[in-house]
């Protein structure tokens, strides 16, 4: 493993997750959960040359800031409770490095939040979907329901080029790993999500009474 690679992987080191960490914007990248959907996800992304590692992780939604993301789920995108939809589940938070650039953090990252959110409520991009899985066979077919119905690295990677066009040569043929092993992204949070929202204040009432 290169310099590079190490300097990747780093996270900071914080073992408990609190909701000031998700920041809206932020992109957060789930581990697979086993399902049919997301094996066949994590197989795709080993055939595309990711790695063991940073192919189990195969959902990525935008944050909203706190408990909220925006992301496309069967059967609709949607505007949920990331500890209700996926308390339990290994993360990892990722934060455009873009953002930094030229003290426009908050106001770059609210865009591509407000762009992700406009989004939601379109159906699962099935269509979409096979595309993807079709466009090395057919270079020059167009993406089958494109602007009604988004999948999950489709609508996040769509929100963030809408702001910052150079993030992805494609947003089309992102998938779920783009968003680890880019160079353009680091980790700011690593571990797995809370199951309740009542734990989240137990932890934080623990670390004020220290």
């Amino acid at each position: 493993m290169d310099d590079i690679e190490v300097l990747r992987r780093l996270v900071v080191e914080d073992d408990k997750f609190n909701l000031d960490i998700p920041r809206i914007g932020y992109f957060i990248v789930y581990k697979g959960d086993n399902s049919f959907m997301s094996k066949q996800i994590k197989n795709e992304q080993k055939q595309s040359g990711f790695d063991a590692v940073d192919s189990e992780y195969t959902h990525v939604e935008v944050s909203g800031g706190g408990q909220w993301s925006v992301g496309a789920v069967m059967p609709k995108s949607k505007i949920m409770n990331i500890i209700d939809a996926h308390g339990g589940r290994h993360i990892k938070i990722m934060k455009y490095t873009g953002y930094e650039e030229e003290g426009m953090d908050n106001n770059k990252r609210y865009k591509v939040g407000f762009f992700a959110a406009s989004e939601a409520n379109l159906p699962y991009g099935w269509w979409t979907l096979i595309w993807f899985k079709l466009r090395d066979f057919f270079h020059k077919l167009k993406p089958w329901g494109r602007k009604k119905a988004p999948f999950c690295s489709l609508l996040a990677a769509w929100g963030l080029t809408m702001v910052f066009p150079e993030a992805f040569e494609d947003y089309r043929t992102v998938m779920p790993a783009h968003f680890l092993t880019s160079a353009e992204f680091k980790c700011v949070w690593e571990g797995d999500l809370p199951t309740s929202l009542q734990s989240i204040a137990n932890d934080t009432k623990e670390d004020e009474d220290k």
